[in-house]
């Protein structure tokens, strides 16, 4: 596992891009996961505005949307809003059956990755979930409101796999993902990447 701390959204958005380029370059990558939420924007208004060549040719693959209920497939909009260059391209969340060469992942606030919520089996690929109040509550969703994603297997089979964490909120969380290894990982989902050959933590706070 490497760790990067930066100071600053600058020097995150060129860590994440330096990231993706140097993977990009090692494995002859030709897909890429790619999260919607708060934490990547910046990366993508980079991508918008540098059009980075290694994306020139890389499927992008999303992670996970709203299943169900009045903010249904909001992800799946939210690329055509922060990615509009690259959006018609996207393959978007159907069968959740596509394996990607690259992976970026947010954090969430209990420690899912994509929607694979605390309490599903560390070796879930991908499916539908029902969403925790943590998740609903953070995305101002309803009662009951069902979500589909990848899940920790899906990225451990990648390549290499960015987990990419912004502000100071995320840090207990991460930091309880890093002591927590292995034994953890079904309480705190991301704990089951841990172990992956070529992972990076990225993060703009100490850790």
């Amino acid at each position: 596992m490497k760790k990067i701390v930066v100071q600053g959204q600058n020097e995150w958005v060129q860590a994440a891009a330096l990231w993706l380029n140097e993977k990009h370059q090692s494995y002859k990558a030709k897909s890429l996961y790619v999260p919607a939420g708060e934490t990547p924007k910046p990366l993508y208004r980079d991508w918008e505005a540098r059009k980075p060549e290694c994306l020139n040719n890389m499927k992008m693959i999303q992670i996970d949307d709203v299943l169900d209920g009045d903010k249904k497939n909001i992800f799946k909009q939210f690329f055509f809003d922060e990615l509009p260059s690259y959006a018609p391209r996207i393959e978007y969340f159907e069968s959740g059956e596509s394996q990607a060469d690259l992976g970026i992942l947010g954090l969430g606030m209990n420690g899912h990755v994509a929607f694979h919520e605390p309490g599903l089996a560390p070796n879930f690929y991908s499916g539908c979930v029902q969403l925790q109040n943590e998740t609903l509550h953070n995305l101002g969703l309803a009662n009951g409101t069902w979500g589909k994603t990848y899940g920790a297997h899906a990225f451990y089979k990648c390549k290499a796999l960015l987990i990419a964490v912004k502000g100071e909120k995320k840090k207990d969380i991460l930091m309880r993902t890093l002591e927590g290894g292995q034994r953890m990982a079904k309480e705190v989902p991301a704990c089951a990447l841990l172990n992956h050959p070529d992972l990076t933590i990225l993060t703009d706070f100490q850790i």
